[in-house]
C-alpha cells in the first residue's frame, strides 16, 4: 500500500490505516537523506532539486523504516509491515499542489519502481542458484498456508511448515512453484552456480600428483635413481599358525608316549 499525505490528512492529525501522528509543516526543503540500498529506491533517483513546499510531520514507529529524509531531518518516505503487506507512507502529495516532484524526471522512476517494489515483484527473481531461500511469509501470525511443489511434483512443506514457515531453501536444480502466505504464485527457475562449472584444464603437474596419490612404490628417473624412497608397510602376523603347529607337536610327542607305554605293559602281561 502506498500512502501519500496531504492537507486534508494533516487536519486529522493521523495516517489513515495506521494510527502514526502527523503535523503539518509549511516550509520549503528539499531532501536531504535517501537509503541507496532499498529496493523500494533502487533506480528511482535521489530526489534531486525537488522543493517541497507543504509536508506532514510524521512520527513513525520503533519497526519502520525510514528510506528517505527531509533537509530538516523529519521522514520523507517511511516503509511500515502491515500483516503479509507493507506500506510506503509518502509525507507529500503526489500532485504538484504541495511539491514540484512531478515535474523532475526522477518522478516515473519512483512511481514504477514503488508499485513494483509493493507487488512484490522485486522480492524474488523468476531465476535463482540452487540454495537460495525464498520467502514464504513476513511473520508467524499469519495463519494462511503457503506452499512448495518440487521438480518431481511433490509438495516440500509439512503441515506445521506450510503455516509457520517464514522461507524455503530451493536446493534441487528444475522448476518449483511456490505459493507464499499473501496469495502470490511464483514460478522460479533453480540452476546450479555457473563458477561451479569451470572448464579450465587442470594443469598438468596436478595430475601428476593425482595419479600418485596412495602409490608407495619408489619411482624412477630418467638416470635410474629413485625419485623417493619406499615407505615401509608393517603387517600384523597371526599367531594362529604357530598355535596350530604347537597342538600338532604335543600330539605327536602324546602318541609317542602311548606306544611305549602300550608295548611295556603287553611284554609285563
Amino acid at each position: 500500500m502506498f500512502i501519500a499525505l496531504g492537507p486534508n490528512n494533516a487536519l486529522s492529525g493521523r495516517v489513515p490505516l495506521s494510527s502514526n501522528r502527523i503535523s503539518e509543516v509549511r516550509e520549503t526543503q528539499g531532501a536531504g537523506f535517501v537509503d541507496g540500498e532499498s529496493a523500494a529506491l533502487a533506480g528511482a533517483g535521489r530526489f534531486e532539486n525537488v522543493q517541497f513546499l507543504e509536508t506532514a510531520r510524521l512520527t513513525p514507529k520503533p519497526t519502520a523504516r525510514v528510506l528517505a529524509k527531509l533537509a530538516d531531518g523529519s521522514p520523507l518516505l517511511t516503509e511500515e509491515a502491515m500483516g503479509e503487506g507493507r506500506a510506503l507512507i509518502f509525507s507529500s502529495t503526489l500532485d504538484n499542489s504541495t511539491n514540484d516532484f512531478p515535474l523532475h524526471a526522477s518522478f516515473l522512476p519512483f512511481v514504477a519502481q514503488t508499485a513494483r517494489y509493493l507487488a512484490g515483484a522485486a522480492d524474488t527473481p523468476a531465476s535463482v542458484v540452487s540454495g537460495t531461500p525464498v520467502p514464504l511469509r513476513r511473520t508467524h501470525d499469519q495463519g494462511t498456508a503457503a506452499d512448495v511443489i518440487g521438480p518431481d511434483g511433490r509438495h516440500q512443506l509439512s503441515l506445521r511448515d506450510a503455516t509457520r514457515a517464514t522461507s524455503f531453501d530451493l536446493i534441487e536444480n528444475g522448476f518449483y512453484e511456490v505459493q507464499r502466505a499473501d496469495g502470490r504464485r511464483l514460478l522460479m527457475a533453480v540452476h546450479a552456480d555457473r563458477r561451479e562449472s569451470d572448464l579450465t584444464p587442470i594443469p598438468a603437474e596436478t595430475l601428476e600428483l593425482w595419479s600418485h596419490t596412495g602409490n608407495t612404490s619408489p619411482q624412477i628417473d630418467g638416470d635410474g635413481s629413485p625419485t623417493q624412497k619406499a615407505e615401509r608397510q608393517t603387517r600384523p602376523w597371526s599367531l594362529w599358525r604357530y598355535a596350530l603347529m604347537l597342538l600338532l607337536a604335543v600330539g605327536l610327542v602324546e602318541s609317542v608316549f602311548a606306544t611305549r607305554y602300550l608295548r611295556e605293559e603287553r611284554q609285563t602281561a
